[in-house]
């Protein structure tokens, strides 16, 4: 197929050591029915056959183009595929996962009936032992326009996450390029967790509008990466705390009564999903010792705004903590959210009067 001169969609997808998923994310999106569009195949050093891969499929479509970079991370891989785009729109993509036939034609749609800034719908999420559900956020279609409207959409990241599974990450939603150009929103590469989150909050920040579709237009692929997410937690503890520092400021620039309290509660559920990754016992292993993960975990909760932060916190468990697995796991957050909470409050009680501080 020949190559677009001026595509209307760049498909950005980051590749790294993903050979065993390639063949299966290329078809899907050679299924497309919006052939008007380039993929921007990024490598990011890997060490497998993924680039030879990626550049076999390439000469056999034109629309496909193969990047090779040495190894930065995701965020500077997709700030590359970035900056490589052509199309009026971006779609960001993970090279193991895979899209329904006609994702990108029903967000296309929905962009061209509504002239919202962010098209996005339902997603398909296959977890590592072959279960599924479909991750929605309302029953119907809707758009979402006015600045108050989309506050309220600020407010739900920090204090009801449950039920925004469908705007975290940054792939399966149609971006307009001009905007992302003319605010400057790029992957900040000094992150190595929650970068996508950061990347979604600036891009919702600068929309008046988002229309939400009631199609499953991304298959997600959550694969068993135990010692991936332990590892995470070590090397990069407190990540997480820039997007919600974000999305806190956005708020209080706006006079939101809440804002604090919304953010201190934010923290505090992510420490506690940290600490949760870093206790589980098959992820001690990536640990040098028992004794590091606790240090770890001690540090964690030594960061004055998640300590502070807990005070702030009202979610319960079952409600909040809907990806972690079992009953007693639940109750082990929930054992470790109450003895942290019991602490702070007790040094509280016992602190010398004084000046508050706040989160």
């Amino acid at each position: 197929m020949e190559r677009v001169a001026m595509p209307l969609i760049s498909v950005v997808i980051p590749v790294y050591n993903a050979q065993s998923y390639l063949e299966r994310c290329f078809r899907s999106l050679e299924h497309q029915t919006v052939s008007d569009l380039e993929v921007i195949l990024v490598d990011d050093g890997s060490t497998d056959s993924s680039l030879p891969l990626a550049r076999d499929q390439a000469r056999r479509d034109s629309r496909f183009r193969a990047l090779a970079r040495p190894h930065q991370g995701q965020s500077a891989a997709r700030n590359a595929g970035l900056g490589e785009a052509a199309g009026e729109y971006v779609f960001f993509m993970d090279a193991d996962d895979e899209l329904p036939p006609g994702a990108l034609e029903a967000l296309l749609r929905g962009r061209e009936r509504s002239g919202a800034d962010l098209v996005l719908g339902d997603y398909r999420w296959f977890f590592y032992d072959g279960r599924g559900t479909v991750a929605t956020w309302r029953d119907r279609e809707r758009l979402v326009s006015g600045a108050d409207a989309l506050e309220d959409i600020f407010v739900d990241f920090l204090g009801n996450i449950k039920n925004m599974r469908n705007f975290y990450t940054v792939w399966g939603k149609l971006y307009r390029r001009d905007l992302l150009n003319e605010r400057n929103i790029r992957f900040d590469e000094t992150l190595a967790a929650a970068e996508d989150n950061l990347f979604v909050f600036q891009y919702l920040a600068a929309c008046r509008s988002i229309l939400y579709i009631k199609d499953v237009v991304y298959i997600y692929y959550h694969r068993d990466n135990s010692f991936a997410s332990a590892r995470l937690y070590q090397n990069h503890t407190f990540d997480f705390k820039k997007p919600y520092a974000f999305l806190c400021g956005h708020l209080l620039s706006r006079g939101h009564p809440r804002a604090l309290a919304l953010h201190g509660n934010a923290l505090a559920e992510q420490a506690l999903v940290g600490s949760f990754h870093i206790t589980r016992r098959a992820n001690w292993l990536s640990f040098r010792s028992l004794a590091e993960a606790r240090q770890k975990i001690a540090r964690l909760w030594a960061d004055e705004e998640i300590h502070r932060g807990l005070l702030y916190y009202r979610a319960t468990v079952d409600d909040n903590f809907f990806f972690i697995p079992g009953l007693a796991a639940k109750r082990q957050i929930r054992r470790l959210m109450l003895a942290f909470k019991l602490q702070i409050m007790l040094k509280a009680f016992f602190k010398p009067a004084g000046k508050e501080s706040r989160p």
